[in-house]
């Protein structure tokens, strides 16, 4: 099996960090994937089905994501499809998470696989491997900013509601002293 091992520094508490990346729907934003439909949920395990692209190809791929230990390490693995496991693991840091990803997979085909995966494959699901850690940290470390905006932009509503409320009542009892 090839094995393919990358972690990234995220300024993000290792709560959220699981947090997100245990919601399935959240997989497209970081992953070469679509079409997600959960199979399956319980509080540890989620069995889904996907489409994944990679190489140019396009596979139907049914998955079981497991939280073995939570918010330090969650499985992962094809049960249809290909051969593939990974693990995320989360590690508490002084600013953040170290998150690992550490994935294995074997090619179908005996010397053709191998050739396969050397000249293509391995260097497609190293930068899958890469890119997804590299999209986790900016969206995670982006998401409080992203809040706060849009806390902001509420806020601003607010007031500006309270005064067009207030122009139209100053209007109103002016019209009325007018009337009187």
């Amino acid at each position: 099996m090839t094995r393919i091992e990358d972690s990234k520094e995220i300024n993000v508490a290792p709560e959220r960090v699981s947090q997100y990346m245990w919601d399935v729907n959240n997989l497209p934003n970081y992953l070469p994937i679509s079409d997600v439909k959960i199979l399956e949920r319980t509080e540890d395990l989620v069995r889904l089905r996907h489409k994944f692209t990679a190489a140019g190809r396009t596979m139907d791929l049914v998955c079981e994501q497991k939280m073995l230990e939570k918010n330090k390490k969650m499985v992962y693995r094809v049960t249809k499809g290909m051969k593939l496991e990974g693990t995320w693991l989360l590690e508490p840091t002084e600013t953040g998470t170290k998150l690992t990803n550490i994935l294995e997979y074997k090619l179908p085909g005996w010397i053709f696989g191998v050739i396969l995966d050397k000249l293509k494959i391995q260097k497609e699901m190293r930068r899958i491997c890469t890119e997804s850690l590299r999209r986790l940290k900016r969206i995670l470390e982006e998401y409080p900013k992203k809040e706060k905006q849009k806390e902001n932009r509420k806020q601003d509503l607010l007031k500006e509601k309270k005064k067009k409320k207030s122009k139209r009542r100053k209007r109103k009892v002016k019209k009325e002293q007018r009337g009187s």
